[in-house]
């Protein structure tokens, strides 16, 4: 799945918040390749340590974004991120397991969240839409360039199902 690509949404997500060192998740066994960068889900470590007010203005800013949902944790500043677009909660322990202080994901469910915050992790809720639209215009741009004798795009007409009142 493009999510897991090396060029893939999660990579991008780093890529945006400036990640250093960024890491699969979960790596996958691919005997045809010995590549470090294929698996699900990235983390990796922010240039200097930021406190939550900080990492909000930055997440904000870095992926363009208004509104998220998110569970705060105890630590007072933000340096390492785990990160898997989509309804990824299940990448939570991963992300814990890497050490991670927040964890950015598409959605969780209830539960997810209150295991967020007994392991002590941060986490983000981009909204499921929000966390994988990139990819669209992503692809819609590496086909315009593969394939120049097409006319390709991103549809401007599929919007996110949830609307968000605030």
């Amino acid at each position: 799945a493009f999510d897991s690509g090396a060029e893939g949404i999660n990579q991008w997500i780093a890529g945006q918040l400036g990640l250093s060192n960024v890491t699969p998740l979960r790596v996958f066994e691919n005997k045809s390749s010995d590549s470090p960068t294929i698996g699900s889900g990235r983390f990796g470590d922010l240039a200097q340590s930021m406190d939550w007010t900080e990492f909000h203005t930055h997440l904000e800013t870095q992926l363009s974004i208004e509104r998220y949902q998110w569970v705060p944790s105890d630590h007072k500043s933000i340096r390492r991120v785990g990160i898997a677009c989509g309804a990824a909660a299940e990448f939570l322990k991963d992300a814990h397991r890497e050490r991670c202080d927040v964890f950015v994901t598409g959605e969780a469910r209830f539960h997810a969240c209150l295991e967020a915050r007994s392991l002590g992790i941060g986490m983000i809720l981009l909204g499921h839409y929000g966390s994988e639209r990139p990819a669209v215009e992503m692809l819609a741009n590496r086909l315009a360039h593969e394939f120049p004798q097409l006319n390709v795009w991103a549809s401007q007409e599929e919007t996110d199902p949830i609307s968000w009142k605030f």
